[in-house]
């Protein structure tokens, strides 16, 4: 079954290219920017899976949090469309 995951993300490395971590997260078949440092995906995979899988590109000192998205939730601002989130954050 499909679930929609929330990433959050501190990337602490100035010098480093976070393209390949930006690449990974754009694989999964649906994604969204929700802000700069936070993104939603939705897939089958668990938890432990995203994190392992986005997890080879960080460096040390960054940090990622994978979180099963809720069936509540409310923003102002998004960079994604509201009616994005609103069809994608109830999949859990």
């Amino acid at each position: 079954m499909r679930k929609c995951y929330i990433i959050c993300l501190e990337l602490n490395n100035p010098l480093g290219t976070y393209s390949p971590l930006i690449d990974a997260i754009k694989s999964f078949r649906t994604w969204a920017k929700i802000t700069k440092s936070t993104w939603a995906i939705v897939t089958e995979s668990d938890v432990k899976s995203i994190r392992d899988y986005l997890g080879q590109h960080l460096y040390d000192g960054d940090r990622l949090f994978v979180i099963k998205s809720g069936r509540s939730s409310a923003w102002k601002n998004a960079i994604v469309t509201s009616d994005w989130l609103k069809k994608n954050l109830k999949l859990v």
